[in-house]
Order: C-alpha cells, then sequence, then structure tokens
C-alpha cells in the first residue's frame, strides 16, 4: 500500500509546492533576481515590468495547481482501479501540461507589457 501511496502523494505535493511558490510573486514579493520568478531579458529589465509580470504568472502558477489538483483528484476517484503506474504518469502528465499551460500565458501576458 505505501508502495502506491507514496508517487500519489507526490502527485499533490507538487501542485501544492507550486501553488505556494506562486504566492509571494501574486504578492510581488519577490524582487527582481536571478533565481526566484518569471525571468526574461524584459522582465529584468524594469522594476515595473517584473513585478507585473511576475503578479500574473503567480496567478496563473497558483490556478494552474489548484486545477491540477482538482483534475488529479478527480481522476484518481474515477481510474482508480487502473494500473497504478499508469494512473501516476497520466497525473503527472496533467501536472506538467497545466504548468505548460499557465507558463504560456504568462508569456502571452508579458508580450502586452
Amino acid at each position: 500500500m505505501v508502495g502506491v501511496f507514496v508517487p500519489f502523494l507526490m502527485v499533490y505535493l507538487t501542485s501544492a509546492l507550486i501553488a505556494v511558490v506562486a504566492v509571494p510573486l501574486i504578492m510581488k514579493k519577490v524582487p527582481p533576481n536571478g533565481l526566484y520568478g518569471f525571468r526574461t531579458p524584459k522582465t529584468l529589465s524594469s522594476p515595473e515590468i517584473w513585478y507585473e509580470a511576475n503578479r500574473m504568472s503567480g496567478i496563473y502558477l497558483f490556478w494552474a495547481s489548484v486545477a491540477a489538483m482538482f483534475i488529479d483528484g478527480s481522476l484518481q476517484m474515477a481510474l482508480g482501479s487502473w494500473n497504478p503506474g499508469k494512473l501516476f504518469t497520466l497525473l503527472m502528465s496533467i501536472n506538467f501540461g497545466t504548468l505548460m499551460a499557465a507558463v504560456a500565458m504568462s508569456l502571452a501576458y508579458l508580450r502586452k507589457l
């Protein structure tokens, strides 16, 4: 049981961690830096662009994580009889897909700034 439980816990913890990391970005608490945030040449060129781009990126990441957790939970309940390895792969793919959607939306928003 533990061998199956740990990978599925990792699916939810990954999404939860991304949501938690997004909150300081949303609150504009992360100054321009080289490690944490939505770093592009454009965002690093101006503090105003940095804070606004990171605020929206944080919002997109937060809601993408919430969506991933909801979809993952729904699929796990609906497909619980699936092979655990295949189900884990599906759930991690959904997490990756929602994360990529957040990145795409962040890039689209950045183009408007």
